[in-house]
Parts: structure tokens; sequence; C-alpha cells
């Protein structure tokens, strides 16, 4: 292959999801059961099908096909429905081909070829594969090596995006005592089979998404999604959101610092307790924060000294929780 051939044919994919995915791609969600992935996989689906942003990025309009063997056909049904109708779409709009609950399997090479020959056929733009753990058949999650083999006849042809569930392991991921390929079910072979690979935190909305693997530098590191929805669940739709704000160490030990003998402390008295421990700005931006989450609350003193105070006995056992917006730099 002449020189000239070989950098035309290795130029960079074309984008799928502008800054985020790109065609051809083998991408892998990973993260706890119920932790929404399939509503991340689901709502990347309606975009693509429709022409529509993903989470406000433009897509690549295309054909998608779902095979699911997790999702209840009545539950996804009507989650597609809802997300259709969340960004002003009807069902028609969408060009999805559905393979659920067809008992689909990886170690079945007949049933991977037949799935081949028809996104060749189709013309399919994405794959969604949900989820992988259920799709192993005869193979076992350690034998991923043979499960790649088989997935990879998919990749190529269409971009593919495979939900895969943590395992015991995965208990321990967020705290940075295990990796992310640690964390997934199964061998290391998933996350190397992937050019991007995402988590999902949370057990609750909003969702943190993390790009752990990206073989092209796509700009999208982290951000939070949220679901948006009505109250009589007709319609849904998933947006970006501000990433939540760590709870800092400082907020921690200040907390304590509130008993019944000193129920109330100025700026001045919790960097005296603290001793040298943290600075009168961290301690400020700490306070402030507190007072947001409604843990504490200020009061003026002589000479317009803020003084600072539990709100009620109950909250001095009261945990902060890490869900405080902080700017998304997307």
């Amino acid at each position: 292959m002449k020189l000239e051939e070989f950098i035309e044919q290795s130029k960079r994919p074309a984008p799928l999801v502008s800054g985020l995915i790109l065609k051809g791609h083998c991408i892998v969600i990973g993260g706890f059961w119920g932790s929404a992935k399939s509503w991340i996989a689901e709502s990347l689906a309606v975009s693509v099908s429709s022409g529509t942003p993903f989470l406000g990025l433009e897509t690549s309009k295309g054909k998608v096909l779902i095979v699911d063997e997790d999702t209840p056909e009545d539950t996804l049904a009507e989650r597609l429905r809802r997300l259709a109708k969340g960004i002003g779409k009807s069902v028609s709009d969408l060009d999805i081909v559905m393979h659920s609950q067809k008992h689909f399997i990886l170690s079945d090479a007949k049933m991977v070829r037949a799935l081949h020959e028809e996104i060749v056929e189709e013309e399919v733009s994405l794959v969604i594969l949900d989820s992988l753990s259920s799709m192993l058949g005869m193979l076992s999650e350690n034998d991923m090596g043979a499960a790649r083999k088989q997935w990879s006849l998919l990749k190529g042809s269409a971009t593919l995006f495979i939900v895969h569930h943590f395992g015991k392991k995965g208990e321990n991921f967020g705290r940075g005592e295990v990796s992310f390929t640690a964390a997934l079910r199964g061998s290391t072979k998933v996350n190397d089979a992937a050019d991007t690979a995402f988590s999902i935190r949370g057990r609750g909305w909003p969702r943190v998404l993390k790009v752990e693997k990206q073989r092209h530098a796509l700009g999208h590191q982290e951000f939070a999604v949220n679901l948006i929805e009505d109250k009589e669940k007709t319609w849904a739709r998933l947006e970006l959101c501000e990433l939540p704000r760590e709870v800092n160490k400082v907020e921690k030990i200040i907390l304590p610092l509130f008993t019944e003998d000193r129920d109330k402390l100025t700026v001045d008295q919790v960097a005296e307790a603290l001793a040298g421990a943290a600075s009168k700005n961290e301690i400020r931006e700490a306070l402030r924060f507190m007072e947001e989450k409604e843990v504490i609350k200020r009061g003026v003193e002589a000479h317009n000294r803020y003084v600072y105070s539990l709100r009620t006995k109950a909250t001095q056992t009261k945990t902060l929780k890490s869900n405080e917006p902080r700017k998304l730099g997307l």
C-alpha cells in the first residue's frame, strides 16, 4: 500500500456525537446495577435515530439497532416512547430496529454473523448491546477474550455501544481503591476492547459520567446528567447539569465543632479551633456551603460580625451530601 493510500484510509473517524463518540468505535459504559446506564444508552439511541442533540451535543443521524436482554419489553417500550416525546418526537420519527428479549448470545457465532449481516444490509450507524453480562451464553465472565472476538465482528461497520455492569470490586470504585478496569465484571479485556469507556456514578439523579478511557482526545472528560420528566411521567429527557461539588475536608471537620456548649461560632473562632488546618478563606467558603445546604444558619452580632449556628439539634448529626453544583466545564 502506498503512503498516500495509507494516510487517506487512516483518517480520524467522523463524529457520531460531536466531541464525545466517533463513528465505528467501540464504547463501553460501566456502573452498578440501576445506575441509569440503560437510560443513557436509550437516550443516545433516540437522539441518533432522530438526528437531534444528545446531551446538547450534535449527532450524526443514522439508523440504530438495539439488542436488549436486560430490560423488560414493556419497560423498554415505555421508556423509548417517553424519551421520544421528551424531545418533541413521536416513535415514528425514530429510525430504530429492536431486538428485545430474543436470547441473543455472543457465544453463538451464527447469531453474531446474522446480526452483522443485518447491520450491513440496514446500514445501521449505532448498535447498542444491553447488557454484556446477559449475552455471554456459554462463556464465563472471565472468558471475555472469546466474547471480544465475537463483538469485534460488529465493530467498524457501526458504532458499538456496550452496557456493562460492575462486579463486587466495583463497590470500592470512586473511593480510589480500585480502577475502572478492575471494577468491571469479568476480565480486563472488556476495557481493552473499548475505544472509549465511561463510568457512571451516583445512586440518584443527577448521575456523573466520566471518561475513563479515550483513544482520541475529544474534549469532554466528566459531566453530570439529570433526568427531566413531568409528574405524570408521560415524557422524559436527559439533560446536562452542573457537576456535583465534592464535600471537602474543611466542611467535614467544621461540623463537629458545633456542640451544646458552643452552639454559635464565628469565622475567627472556627479558625482558632482548627489551629491552622484551614485558611480563613477556606473556612468562609465551607461555612457558605453548609449554609446553602441548610445545615447551619447565619446571624449578625455586634459590629456586623457574622455568627453561625446549627439550624436544629437534629442537624448536629446530619451528613453533608456531595450534590452541591459547581460549574460544568463543557
